[in-house]
């Protein structure tokens, strides 16, 4: 028996993928009404936080402004001597004359700190004036780019900052640079890569030795204190965890549960909720507060999302129960990007946003979902949570205290489907999810061999469904992929590697052509939990529960058929190197 499906008759399954919300580049204006020199600007002392990032260990280095570029340019050194002890006499990648001989007591280090940043600043505005952009090595014009493009390619990805009421002059210097290291990903050539490497570990030394001063910094519409701080770090946590430099990832890694203690000790999440929490939009004021206050709201789910990405690339504990704070879900995304007060309004939702721990609760039980609004980043996050919760149940055994039941596990990713169907993002997370649950709840019954049961069987159609995204996604959206993409797709490549592509019981088993759609909401829990395999049944229904052979355009199923998996990967690699990884990984386990 075969089910057949002329390929040139199946819909794009994806539209989505096309239809992300554009953001206009000639529409950002940053707050100000004539174009600035941004390089001014970063090494002036105008910027909040400033301070923090050219007090770091080898701020200039950073910079580009090194022993061999002061030599190159011409440019005198009178006030800084390269040295490569940076113990001989401050913290900073040169040691500077004038400055004595370090003092241990704390008296000391306050002076020599103080003045150590106010001669790196005098230094940073003598050689602004004297080198122009053309030579620097952060150039203005590269600066701009690579901010606009943070903007145009990453924003509409993950949606955690508002472009239209965006202000540089009230952003943290922090902020921006790693803005701009993210932007930099954009651009090809190694040299752009280490211009954005080195402006991350920057700012990693600038937080991590002044997060204390950081987080008291408020914008002027912020709902409270550290937005900027735990912003920046989410910026810096997506850097450093699609990287795949060592100590980066540990970085990234190591850090993720020290951010959601800031979050805590900023008191953000109850700040959300004691706040007017559905504002009314009626003029530029109250617009640029909401859009705050949903930025806010956004950054949290944000973090939520990285965490739960770290944990799969990386195979660590998630940092957070995230339905233990009140979370509140995000507005949609075509009201919090409309690019005008008048277009906001008119789009705003006036109802009160569900928490996250309520639509999970919900979603777990045979209760009524409340409504969630139509935004990738709510979904995202209520799918991270429960692969935190899976997550227990393959750490323990199952067998720690107040584990949720696996049956509304699975309820509830069966659930979450139709929620999920337009936004593919989630849905290749989902996939993913759905793969490391079924390995999971395999070890609750263990009656037959993994690749020999139902279980095995499900997350193969998972893993063959990231496989159909892979090899039809637009090439316009591989340019600048969602930095979730490769994990879940690396999930869906590793699976097919190692399960046979025909797992059937026996040689009469009917084939089932993969060129019909699944209904994932017929299949149910099919392949999550046992079941009887009586009754009428759809054929992946049939295939889940007594095997077959799978194919796809009239072939059987192969290991082969991984290699849509690592040539988008490859390309996913040009913007987040960690993808590259990941094609390398499967390779070594196919050949």
């Amino acid at each position: 028996m075969s089910l057949i499906m002329d390929p040139a008759t199946i819909p794009d399954p994806f539209p989505a993928f096309s239809n992300r919300l554009a953001i206009d580049p000639s529409t950002l204006t940053f707050g100000v009404e004539q174009p600035l020199d941004i390089w001014q600007l970063l090494t002036s002392d105008t910027l909040v936080g400033a301070d923090s990032i050219q007090a770091s260990p080898h701020f200039l280095d950073s910079l580009g402004f090194g022993g061999a570029f002061l030599k190159s340019s011409g440019a005198t050194q009178e006030t800084i001597r390269t040295t490569t002890d940076t113990n001989e006499r401050s913290t900073l990648g040169g040691s500077i004359e004038g400055v004595p001989a370090s003092d241990p007591t704390p008296e000391g280090v306050s002076v020599r700190g103080g003045e150590a940043l106010s001669e790196v600043q005098s230094l940073v505005r003598d050689l602004s004036s004297r080198v122009t952009s053309a030579l620097s090595p952060l150039s203005s014009r590269w600066l701009d780019c690579c901010l606009k493009l943070f903007w145009t390619q990453f924003i509409p990805t993950f949606p955690v900052m508002h472009p239209y009421t965006f202000d540089i002059r009230t952003a943290s210097a922090p902020l921006l640079l790693n803005m701009i290291a993210i932007g930099s990903l954009s651009l090809s050539g190694p040299e752009n890569r280490a211009k954005g490497i080195a402006l991350w570990r920057l700012v990693h030394k600038s937080v991590a030795g002044s997060w204390d001063q950081l987080i008291e910094i408020k914008g002027p519409y912020d709902p409270c204190k550290g937005v900027q701080l735990v912003l920046t770090a989410l910026l810096g946590q997506v850097f450093a965890t699609m990287s795949k430099i060592t100590d980066l990832t540990q970085t990234a890694m190591t850090y993720q549960g020290l951010i959601f203690r800031w979050c805590e000790v900023a008191n953000i999440p109850q700040s959300l909720l004691t706040g007017d929490v559905v504002p009314q939009v009626s003029d530029d004021v109250s617009w640029r507060r909401w859009a705050a206050l949903e930025a806010t709201k956004r950054i949290i789910l944000g973090h939520c999302v990285t965490d739960g990405t770290i944990s799969a690339l990386f195979g660590v504990s998630p940092a957070a129960r995230y339905t233990l704070h009140p979370i509140l879900l995000a507005s949609d995304d075509q009201s919090f990007l409309a690019s005008t007060l008048e277009s906001c309004i008119a789009v705003l939702p006036r109802s009160q946003p569900a928490t996250l721990s309520s639509f999970v609760g919900a979603l777990l039980s045979v209760g009524q979902l409340p409504p969630i609004p139509p935004s990738p980043l709510n979904i995202q996050t209520v799918i991270e949570c429960l692969n935190a919760l899976v997550y227990d149940w393959d750490k323990s055994n199952g067998c720690a205290i107040g584990l949720t039941p696996a049956t509304s596990l699975a309820k509830g990713l069966a659930r979450l489907f139709p929620l999920i169907k337009a936004y593919p993002v989630a849905l290749a997370r989902w996939h993913a999810v759905s793969i490391y649950s079924a390995e999971t709840f395999w070890r609750l019954d263990r009656a037959t061999p993994f690749q020999e049961s139902p279980f095995a069987r499900r997350a193969l159609l998972h893993a063959v469904a990231l496989r159909v995204m892979a090899d039809q996604l637009p090439i316009a959206t591989s340019t600048f992929p969602d930095f979730t993409l490769p994990v879940s797709f690396f999930r869906g490549a590793m699976t097919l590697t190692k399960l046979p592509p025909s797992i059937g019981t026996s040689d009469n088993q009917p084939q089932l052509n993969l060129d019909l759609p699944i209904d994932w909401e017929e299949l149910g829990l099919s392949g999550f939990v046992v079941e009887d395999n009586t009754g009428a049944m759809s054929a992946h229904k049939r295939f889940v529960l007594l095997g077959g052979n799978l194919s796809s355009r009239g072939a059987l199923i192969t290991y082969h058929d991984v290699q849509p998996f690592t040539a988008i990967l490859s390309v996913f690699g040009r913007v987040w190197p960690a993808s590259e990884t990941c094609a390398a990984a499967i390779d070594e386990v196919l050949w």
